[in-house]
This record gives C-alpha cells, sequence and structure tokens, in this order.
C-alpha cells in the first residue's frame, strides 16, 4: 500500500495484493440465498441500460439474487439482457414488498428525475432509514437526494462563485462572503452533511461524478480553494456517517474511521480515460 497527497489529504492506495484480502470466502455448500439478495432501483424508459449494467456487476461481485426495478419501457430490456434477474416494473409494483427482503439495495443509475423516480426514492430513503438496510446510492438518485437536501434548508441551490458572492454582498444577503466566509462555508457545508446523516441509514455508500458532488455540497466544488477542498473532505471524514466514493479519474473513498483519520481516506488509482463513457 502505497500513500498519495491530493489536494492536500493523504489517501492510502490500495493495490491489486491489498484488495485480495477484502474478498470473503465463499461457502461451497451455499445456494443463491446464501449469497445474499439484491434489490436494484434502477432505470427509466429513457435509460435502460443502467439496470442491466448494475444488475451483472451485482453478479460477477457475487451476489446470489439480483431483483431489479426499473420503468415499465426498460424491464423487457432488463430481461433480454440479463435473463437471470427478477425484474419488475416500479411504476406498477411499489418496492416496499422486496425492501423488506433485500439484504443490500442500489438506488439510482439511470433513474431520472421525474415525479414517479422521486416517490420511489423518498420510499425507498424512508424504509432503508427506518430499517438500517445497507444502502447504495448513485447517480439520479444522488441528484433527488440532493434536491431533498435544499429543500430540507428552505432555500435555493447557492452556487460558490466570486461573482455571485460580491453580487450578494453589494445587496446585503452574502451568504459565505464577508469576513468570516471560510467559517460560514464549512457550517454550509457541515450543515449539508447533517441533513444527509438524517436521511440515510448509517454505513450507507453515495458514489457521486464531480457534478453529483457540487450538487450534494450545495457548491460548485470547482471554484473552492484547495485549502477548502481538504477542509471539506475532513468534514465529511469527520461528520459524515457515510461513505463517499468520489469517482474522478481516480476513485476517492472517504469515511469508515471518524476516530482516526489516517484511515479515513484511500484511492483506487486502477481507472483510466477509457473508462469516461456513460455507464
Amino acid at each position: 500500500m502505497t500513500i498519495e497527497n491530493i489536494d492536500g489529504v493523504l489517501y492510502k492506495s490500495y493495490e491489486l495484493e491489498d484488495a485480495r484480502h477484502l474478498l470473503y470466502k465463499r461457502n461451497p455448500d451455499g445456494d443463491k440465498f446464501t449469497f445474499g439478495r439484491i434489490l436494484i432501483v434502477a432505470g427509466s424508459d429513457e435509460y435502460s441500460g443502467a439496470p442491466a449494467l448494475a444488475a451483472k456487476a451485482a453478479y460477477r461481485s457475487g451476489a446470489g439474487l439480483v431483483v431489479v426495478y426499473t420503468g415499465d419501457e426498460a424491464v423487457s430490456v432488463v430481461r433480454t439482457l440479463v435473463p437471470e434477474a427478477v425484474v419488475k416494473s416500479y411504476v406498477k409494483h411499489s418496492c416496499l414488498e422486496e425492501l423488506k427482503k433485500a439484504d443490500a439495495v442500489v438506488l439510482g443509475p439511470g433513474l431520472s428525475r421525474d415525479i414517479t423516480a422521486k416517490k420511489v426514492v423518498d420510499e425507498c430513503l424512508k424504509y432503508c432509514r427506518a430499517n438500517n438496510k445497507k444502502l447504495i446510492i448513485d447517480a439520479d438518485g444522488l441528484n433527488i437526494v440532493s434536491e431533498l437536501l435544499t429543500e430540507a434548508e428552505n432555500g435555493e441551490h447557492i452556487v460558490f462563485t466570486e461573482k455571485k458572492a460580491k453580487r450578494d454582498i453589494e445587496e446585503e444577503r452574502g451568504f459565505f462572503y464577508d469576513k468570516n466566509i471560510h467559517e460560514k462555508l464549512l457550517n454550509y457545508v457541515s450543515s449539508r452533511i447533517k441533513h444527509l446523516n438524517e436521511m440515510i441509514p448509517k454505513g450507507t455508500v453515495i458514489t457521486p461524478h464531480a457534478a453529483e458532488f457540487s450538487r450534494l455540497l450545495g457548491i460548485d466544488s470547482r471554484k473552492l480553494s484547495l485549502s477548502d477542498k481538504k477542509v471539506i473532505k475532513e468534514l465529511f471524514a469527520k461528520e459524515g456517517e457515510f461513505i463517499l466514493v468520489i469517482k474522478l479519474h481516480r476513485t476517492l473513498v472517504i469515511g469508515g474511521d471518524k476516530e482516526n483519520l489516517e484511515e479515513a481516506f484511500y484511492i483506487n488509482s486502477s481507472g483510466n480515460d477509457g473508462m469516461a463513457t456513460g455507464g
């Protein structure tokens, strides 16, 4: 395992040999119920490939049974691409019964952000939170969560740019930009983290790319200074009750150990620009 410095934060870099030790030994006498039942709530009429890719990944990861709830027009596509999966429409069927059976839930890939998707996400979040269900949130699931965070604050998204900040000062309604800009920025991010903790089960894995991470923050992360990026990531590690997986050209993993920050930052360097495609 090696150490890499990114934006002033030290990340432990997992090598193939390190990752190999994380794999558990499968029971040779096991059956499909032994190896976990995964519920994937994903896809829509427009994005039918996302749930199929997620289902295939779940099976490759060792899941015994995969159930997919997707949009009406995506059902036949997923059944064709992943014939071993159980596939239903979340438009026609409530996810509740399957949520009760699932060992883990994947929420969001290709889900879209229409009213039906928002109702499905709300149902899944409430059940998983109340029952401490293992949960992964990705893509449109995260975009809907970001909207819910903003609604929880009873305000609008704040885009962090100098131009807007100066305008806010002139209008005497500055959000961060005054003498205490840095402190107000961190208080704002801390508030977003607090609301997110209250919305999802402890230990949830959230997997934003750069734009989705900005939406979660409620600010444009590209406009942050290196020092602010460092402190914000440390805030997520200290205050977040979830695992943050930021998908850049390399994958940053933040969280898991509040007491020892040296064990809270990891990086996966195995990706490359050939993976920079939809899906």
